[in-house]
């Protein structure tokens, strides 16, 4: 039976022809779509009815495409170039007159991005179709539900399907006077954050964390510099595989983006810093002393905001030099010097004198002679000369111990500012740190789409 109601159906039907006994009335095209690579249409047919009763109660035939009216639905923004190959799927007609065609479809259309919000963003896909040779009064096209079917999508481990809501658009187009109806479905899918969370942007935060350890370095390690670049090279690696990833465009900076800017902008300066602070370090190695201005900041200020007050008070004790307080009148060591030397030197000649003035004893009834007397005298004359050497030397020695203890404080100065300005650093880097990845990692945008 179901051959003899093909051949009747088809006996004086014509494929070309719009389905309808008046030519004024259109035929109602209703469209669906599922997310699983599965489009069905839905018309009526007045050309396809029968009495199911005169084909022992026949409910339903199933027809070539190839044989009756198909309706010449497109997907306006399709990019495909193959053909598309689905004659091969029949169409269900019922006694009605509605035929039913349920094809599987692979489609590929465009959608602009936005990846503002990257690795967080959320993007609305449109699939637009309608009819391209039929307008509004000869072909209407409209939705069949106000939403498409997701019961049969299989979740992507990537993307999560929010919502796949259907608008019915009527165009009028310049050409034409009449209305070109188009039913369009919106994709609205969300990006899964976790993949990128966990193998790139954690291990970025760790990387930008261990910057944090160069203010705590000691300066006389000589790896200060050595560790912040090596943390700068490596997050620009990263970097550069995140820009692998998105697709590239120059109208918006993406989250990601801009987060990475900021931890290379902190770890440049973090670099400049830690150059400044090693400068500051080794500024006594030229014996300039500490301006007035930077000894009151930082041994006053700064090491009681950072409490360091210990640490200044401990070198303080090994080094009197450095104080807070006014600096106290230094006596000069030369003078000092100069004042011990005269002193031994008029002790040794009060002891010439005497020796020159004491009368000789004639107890024993002996007298010196003029010999005797001549060598006494250049006897004592090698002794002056002898003295005069030693307290020369001990002189210089006394003065270049009072130079290097000098310069041993200027440059215990310079070590305890570079060490007190190392941990101001540290604390605004690790605010600033914590702070970006802080944003980042709870940054949550909300999406309020318009398909209208």
């Amino acid at each position: 039976m179901e051959a003899q109601l093909s051949e009747d159906l088809l006996s004086n039907y014509s494929a070309t022809a719009r389905p309808v006994t008046n030519a004024s009335h259109p035929v109602l095209l209703r469209v669906g779509f599922a997310l699983n690579q599965i489009i069905d249409l839905l018309w009526t047919d007045e050309f396809l009815q029968w009495n199911a009763s005169d084909y022992q109660g026949l409910s339903e035939i199933r027809i070539s495409t190839a044989e009756i009216w198909m309706p010449d639905l497109t997907l306006y923004n399709d990019v495909r170039e193959e053909e598309r190959g689905l004659d091969q799927y029949k169409v269900t007609v019922y006694p009605n007159g509605a035929v039913y065609w349920l094809t599987p479809n692979i489609l590929k259309t465009y959608c602009k991005l936005d990846v503002t919000y990257f690795p967080y963003d959320q993007q609305v896909c449109p699939f637009k179709f309608g009819s391209w040779s039929y307008h509004g009064f000869q072909l209407d096209v409209t939705n069949r539900s106000a939403s498409g079917d997701t019961s049969s999508f299989v979740d992507n481990g990537e993307w999560e399907l929010v919502d796949i809501p259907v608008r019915r658009h009527v165009v009028m187009y310049g050409c034409c006077p009449e209305p070109y109806p188009d039913v369009t479905f919106y994709i609205v899918i969300k990006r899964r954050s976790l993949y990128y969370i966990f193998n790139i942007v954690l291990p970025c935060v760790l990387i930008s964390s261990i910057a944090l350890v160069v203010f705590y370095l000691p300066p006389e390690s000589g790896e200060k510099i050595a560790l912040v670049i090596t943390v700068l090279l490596a997050l620009t690696v990263f970097m550069l595989l995140i820009a692998e990833i998105m697709p590239p465009q120059s109208e918006v900076v993406p989250l990601i983006g801009q987060y990475f800017i900021g931890a290379i902008v902190l770890l440049s300066l973090s670099t400049a810093l830690t150059v400044y602070v090693m400068t500051l370090y080794h500024s006594g190695n030229h014996a300039r002393p500490v301006p007035g201005w930077l000894r009151k900041v930082a041994f006053r200020w700064l090491a009681t905001i950072l409490c360091m007050r210990a640490t200044v008070k401990r070198k303080a004790r090994v080094h009197p030099a450095i104080s807070e307080k006014k600096d106290q009148p230094q006596h000069n060591d030369k003078e000092t010097s100069d004042t011990k030397q005269t002193s031994v030197w008029t002790t040794s000649n009060n002891a010439n004198d005497h020796s020159q003035t004491t009368p000789f004893s004639n107890t024993r009834d002996e007298k010196l002679t003029d010999d005797n007397v001549t060598q006494t005298k250049g006897d004592a004359e090698e002794t002056n000369t002898l003295l005069r050497k030693i307290l020369h030397h001990f002189s210089a020695l006394v003065t270049s111990m009072a130079d290097h203890k000098a310069h041993e404080s200027i440059e215990t100065e310079w070590h305890i500012v570079a060490k007190i300005i190392d941990r101001l650093l540290l604390v605004l880097f690790f605010t600033m740190t914590v702070t970006l990845n802080l944003f980042f990692l709870c940054f949550r945008p909300s999406y309020e789409y318009s398909v209208d």
